[in-house]
């Protein structure tokens, strides 16, 4: 039996800029915009970082005209903090939630 297997887009934490902290990153392919996978994505990364990694603030960027990008980061809990001129941006950010037992 063949199993196909898709690759609907990425999810990543990074610390790739100093002014944004760490960073949560998810890209869909086009085709998978606005079935879930982006906040499927978001929540299963969010979930490593809270549990596993531990980290106490995320960040992320969304252009300003993207809706769809905007209401995925305040859905899984990001809150816009500013707009980032020279990068045409949103700069959101998240504090890690206190965990039951913690």
């Amino acid at each position: 039996m063949k199993v196909a297997v898709r690759t609907r887009g990425r999810c990543s934490l990074h610390r790739s800029y100093p002014f944004l902290r760490d960073r949560a990153a998810v890209f869909l392919w086009s085709q998978s915009l606005g079935l879930g996978y982006g906040a499927e994505l978001s929540l299963a990364a969010l979930d490593v970082a809270d549990t596993q990694v531990q980290l106490p603030v995320l960040s992320a960027l969304a252009h300003p005209e993207n809706a769809g990008s905007n209401r995925l980061l305040e859905k899984v809990g990001f809150q816009a903090e500013h707009h980032v001129a020279s990068m045409t941006r949103i700069l959101y950010r998240r504090k890690r939630p206190v965990l039951a037992g913690n």
